[in-house]
């Protein structure tokens, strides 16, 4: 398995029933270990989350051709900018799953947060050493190839 990383920094709210693992204990290198995505037997390493970084959601046809109607009715800046996408790239503009897709990824259900790994890094001011250091990532977009 290959991915690249890059870090998101951003405020966020972990839900009710997210684990905080605290680092200032005995076993605090195993913890690292297992969820820093990059080590050889991380978490991520062994497959653990591969369902998390895999596109699964879709639309049918019939479902999303009603959308666009509607999509480009509410919003006419929508027909603009596919205008420019076709013209940009003649492929896409032949394929017409390729249209619905953009369509499909301007709606509210098309996930956003795929192949972001759920595991953040925060840091209180005034740490030091190693939690300082790493208190600046706080996810990893992963791409699976």
């Amino acid at each position: 398995m290959t991915f690249t990383a890059e870090t998101i920094t951003e405020t966020r709210v972990f839900p009710a029933g997210s684990v905080v693992v605290d680092m200032n204990q005995r076993t605090a290198r195993v913890a690292a270990h297992l969820l820093e995505p990059k080590v050889p037997d991380s978490l991520v390493q062994w497959g653990f989350f591969d369902a998390l970084f895999e596109r699964v959601e879709y639309v049918e046809s019939y479902v999303i051709e009603d959308m666009i109607v509607k999509m480009l009715a509410d919003d006419p800046s929508l027909a603009v900018e596919l205008k420019e996408r076709k013209a940009a790239d003649p492929e896409f503009a032949a394929d017409p799953w390729a249209i619905r897709y953009w369509f499909f990824a301007r709606t509210p259900y098309y996930d956003q947060r795929v192949g972001i790994y759920p595991v953040g890094e925060f840091g209180l001011p005034g740490s030091f050493g190693w939690a300082e250091i790493r208190r600046r990532r706080l996810a990893f977009e992963l791409s699976l190839s």
